[in-house]
């Protein structure tokens, strides 16, 4: 993050302070603060705090030359922000030790994503299967 706002710095001649933290707590002091926050940019990993602060109405419209350059499902649906990361999640698992014919069963809470696909799998539920 402190490449980037050098990197518009020098492009810009903007002087940028940076600051970090956890996202729920960024995004919460945001709305505490409402339109009286001196942020001008909320760069995060998490689209949950996103949406908090598009549902608050503290978020602008990105351009829309921005978000054609982004597949639609990576962006808000409103147009208030765009995704710039991806990741993946792999489940991999040391053949050794799970019997292929045996049924395993993931026991976890799946937060569902967009089109009905899984989201996330929480780290106790990825205990919980390697342990079976």
């Amino acid at each position: 993050m402190n490449l980037l706002a050098k990197d518009f710095e020098q492009q810009t001649g903007i002087d940028v302070k940076v600051r970090n933290g956890e996202g729920p707590a960024r995004a919460a002091q945001f709305v505490a603060e409402g339109a009286n926050t001196p942020a001008d940019v909320y760069f995060t990993e998490n689209s949950p705090e996103l949406m908090l602060l598009e549902e608050k109405g503290l978020l602008g419209k990105v351009d829309v030359a921005t978000l054609t350059v982004i597949p639609a499902h990576f962006n808000s649906p409103t147009g208030q922000w765009v995704g710039v990361t991806a990741r993946e999640s792999v489940l991999a698992y040391n053949t050794g030790k799970i019997q292929r014919r045996r049924n395993y069963r993931l026991r976890c809470s799946i937060s569902p994503g967009r089109n009905g696909r899984a989201r996330s799998v929480s780290r106790q539920a990825m205990r919980t299967f390697c342990r079976s």
